[in-house]
Parts: C-alpha cells; sequence; structure tokens
C-alpha cells in the first residue's frame, strides 16, 4: 500500500514509483544461510517455482533496469514479482 499511496502522491509530479518483490536468488548471503545447512530448501524453492530454477541476482536487476526504463513509463503503483512464478505457486 506504500509504493500505491506514494504512487498517487507523485503523479502529478511525473515521479512513478513501484516495488520489486524478489525472488530467492542464489549467490547471495541469506540463499547461503538458508542452504548451508540444509541444502534441500533450494531444490525445494526449485520445485515450487513456475521456471525450474532459483534466480540469480542479475534477474532482479534486469527487473529493475526495465522500470528504470521508458518502456515502463506508464507503470507506476505496481508491485512487481521477480521471483521465477513463486508467488503463483
Amino acid at each position: 500500500m506504500l509504493s500505491k499511496c506514494a504512487a498517487r502522491e507523485c503523479a502529478t509530479t511525473g515521479v512513478r514509483v513501484n516495488v520489486i518483490c524478489p525472488g530467492p536468488s542464489s549467490g547471495t548471503a541469506l540463499m547461503e544461510s538458508l542452504t548451508k545447512a540444509r541444502p534441500e530448501r533450494q531444490e525445494n524453492l526449485v520445485k515450487k517455482g513456475l521456471l525450474g530454477r532459483v534466480g540469480d541476482p542479475d534477474d532482479v536487476t534486469r527487473a529493475a533496469i526495465w522500470l528504470c526504463s521508458d518502456d515502463a513509463a506508464f507503470v507506476t503503483g505496481h508491485a512487481l514479482s521477480a521471483d521465477g512464478g513463486l508467488a503463483v505457486s
């Protein structure tokens, strides 16, 4: 709701407000701490996601770059899931 309220407040200034909801990413400290003692956790995440893999930080970066680009010039107040379909599975 914070992003929607901020988008509403900033709309007349030309500032767009969006949110990225990242999924699990390999090579991050959080993923390493979750899977260090129990490697099967990563396998479980792969099975639950629709795309059959965990992401990497570049997947989230590309989503952010798109939101900052002119291609997303008409997008505001949106929560973009960059999670490989984990939220819908």
